[in-house]
């Protein structure tokens, strides 16, 4: 893929190319760090990460081995994020179990590391409270 008005070999000298190399090890931070929080006797554990640069999508499934999407607890989650830690994300995929994280331009790895601990945290917050609590959470609204 070649920018309009540009070459291939002049597209690493173009300054939206020079501008994005930063921000791949910012979402690096975030892609990188699923395999701590895949926990296998928890609440709700991350099954994918996918998406490119700084749109990622954090699919939250029950248990990594069926699968099985953790929709409500993704609802907790996307609503804790944004009213303790003001996290903004949505939520996405056919059962509204994907996390979508669309953050700003200026994202820092400190950024990225702020958004992960939060997360990891309310993972954790999920994991004491009683089964039952999340029959009672109702969708986010993104």
């Amino acid at each position: 893929n070649s920018l309009p008005g540009y070459s291939s070999a002049d597209e690493s000298d173009h300054p939206r190319h020079q501008a994005e190399t930063p921000k791949k090890s910012h979402s690096a931070a975030i892609t990188d760090t699923p395999p701590q929080l895949r926990r296998p006797r928890s609440v709700v554990t991350i099954g994918d990460v996918r998406g490119a640069g700084l749109y990622l999508g954090v699919e939250f499934v029950t248990s990594f081995a069926s699968r099985e999407p953790a929709t409500a607890a993704a609802n907790f989650l996307c609503s804790a994020l944004v009213h303790k830690h003001h996290i903004l994300t949505t939520l996405d995929g056919p059962y509204q179990n994907v996390l979508v994280i669309k953050p700003p331009l200026s994202f820092s790895k400190q950024n990225a590391d702020v958004l992960v601990n939060a997360l990891k945290a309310e993972m954790q917050y999920l994991d004491t409270l009683p089964p039952e609590y999340l029959a009672g959470v109702t969708p986010t609204p993104t």
